[in-house]
């Protein structure tokens, strides 16, 4: 924990990274990974984040501080994208924001790569931030280890959190996640908040932004192209590739003249000698005239043009990708939520901005996928792709999907758990040991003393569904309980007991005779 910080400056970053108000995250970090990335343990706490969150955030006092930035009205204040990359050039990188007069703040990220934020003087629409955001993070040629914060724009409902983000300057004193000014130099905790107040937009500033001009040599092309364009070609080592795209792109724009277009194209955009030129337009024609020039697809996942990426835009191209059986739908977010207790998780996917809820075997099966689709966002994505495609295409997405862990307040699991607490802390507690027989509690030794039946009638009483008696069981072993025996007054009773929650205190009373022999479940 380093020195107190201002409380004017604590309340400066609460309103700059002001978000969600019903959920938060806390994060950890522990030893870096072997491949010197920071690793973390991470939990969703439910409610708002408070002053006190933030100030001990900034002084380093515990568990660092996550925001979820999508509002209640599905509004935000801030977004950024996250390039998640340790080899990011942070000097340059912030030197290029400034060339390109980006409205970005670079600060360093726990893992050592960077996020760049964008803050705003208002609430703005969730979508366009996402949209510009997309922009400029293609326009920086991040697109292949990047992530755009909002993930989501829109909520199912409030088990539907959204994903959050680790907030920089933790322990701000002797931070690692600083700030960069426009030369790279690194930035207090109050010049940063200077520098995100400068840069703030309105939202009709956000929405007039402009990158550039419209593209004189893809039009209605893939975005990466015209993000090449913008920045002057391609680079070396990546020449006959973006050659190779840009042939695709003719054939599919200028079918009749794309073989007299491409060293035109070339002139501009690659430069590469005459007889590579020649190569590459023979594999283009060979497969042109097989297939009425639909033979090639864009090298989507090849560089140059997978650092420039926005897929979501290039469906919507007319010389975009295309909706092959790979790409019929665009899903921009996935989000699996999952409970530490092992419930079933649920799944939200976020298609043409609308949240869609789904079970698992929603998900692995593609008619019950687009079932789950039609009924509650009136669109059947998937047209014609095989089982086993559909099964590669889940496996890629999964692998790249948020996974946040539910308060435990808001998993079926949690909720039982949470009425045995009131069970064991609500009640009049009894008197003395003997009063279990009566249906009460008894705490003694830092643990709550109370028979199976009476639980298990309270939970009836309440209404609480659970799986069985046997499950129930399970979750007290889980959280600590034993089992044990007592002879009270000649009489043998079997006990449960759990480590005493907080708030009760030690009882006492008449004791008597107890013959008792604590077992674990």
């Amino acid at each position: 924990m380093t020195a107190p910080v201002d409380p004017s400056l604590v309340e400066r970053f609460r309103d700059r990274f002001t978000g969600y108000t019903k959920a938060f995250g806390q994060s950890v970090v522990r030893d870096p990974s072997d491949t010197g990335k920071m690793k973390a343990r991470s939990w969703t706490v439910s409610g708002a984040p408070s002053s006190e969150s933030f100030q001990k955030h900034l002084e380093g006092d515990g568990a660092g501080l996550g925001v979820v930035m999508l509002c209640e009205d599905e509004t935000l204040r801030f977004g950024a994208i996250d390039y998640d990359d340790r080899s990011l050039h942070h000097i340059n990188a912030a030197k290029e924001i400034a060339a390109r007069n980006l409205p970005l703040v670079l600060c360093r990220s726990k893992s050592g790569g960077g996020h760049f934020y964008c803050f705003t003087k208002e609430p703005v629409s969730a979508a366009l931030m996402k949209q510009r955001l997309t922009e400029w993070c293609a326009l920086l040629g991040f697109a292949v280890t990047t992530e755009i914060f909002p993930k989501q724009t829109t909520r199912y409902n409030d088990a539907d959190i959204g994903s959050w983000i680790n907030l920089p300057y933790y322990q701000a004193a002797e931070t690692t996640r600083y700030a960069f000014d426009d030369d790279g130099n690194q930035l207090s905790l109050e010049e940063f908040l200077d520098v995100a107040d400068s840069r703030a937009l309105t939202g009709a500033e956000l929405a007039a932004y402009e990158i550039g001009s419209a593209s004189s040599l893809f039009a209605d092309g893939p975005p990466c192209l015209q993000m090449l364009e913008a920045r002057g070609g391609f680079a070396e080592g990546s020449k006959k590739n973006g050659m190779f795209d840009i042939g695709v792109y003719l054939l599919k724009a200028r079918p009749e003249t794309w073989e007299s277009d491409l060293p035109k194209y070339n002139d501009v955009m690659v430069q590469i000698q005459p007889d590579e030129l020649v190569q590459i337009t023979k594999s283009l024609r060979k497969k042109s005239d097989a297939n009425d020039g639909k033979g090639y697809s864009y090298q989507c996942k090849q560089p140059p043009i997978n650092a420039f990426c926005n897929r979501a835009l290039c469906l919507t191209r007319a010389h975009g990708i295309g909706r092959t059986a790979e790409s019929q739908v665009s899903i921009e977010n996935l989000t699996r939520y999952q409970s530490k207790y092992g419930d079933d998780s649920f799944w939200i996917v976020q298609i043409g901005g609308q949240r869609i809820l789904l079970t698992t075997a929603d998900m692995y099966h593609v008619d019950r996928f687009n079932i789950a689709c039609m009924s509650q966002a009136n669109v059947i994505p998937i047209l014609s792709v095989t089982p086993q495609k559909w099964k590669a295409y889940l496996n890629e997405l999964i692998s790249r999907a948020d996974v946040i862990q539910l308060p435990d307040d808001a998993t079926p699991t949690g909720q039982v758990w949470e009425q045995i607490e009131a069970f064991c802390t609500q009640q009049v507690p009894g008197l003395s040991r003997e009063d279990v027989w009566q249906g009460k509690t008894w705490f003694e030794g830092g643990r709550t003393y109370f028979r199976s039946k009476d639980l298990f009638a309270y939970l009836e009483a309440k209404r609480v569904k659970f799986k069985s008696e046997t499950w129930v069981w399970n979750l007290l072993s889980e959280h600590g309980g034993q089992k044990a025996f007592w002879n009270i007054n000649k009489r043998g009773v079997n006990v449960w007991n759990v480590p005493a929650f907080a708030g009760r205190e030690e009882q006492s009373g008449e004791q008597p005779e107890v013959g008792a022999v604590h077992e674990e479940f």
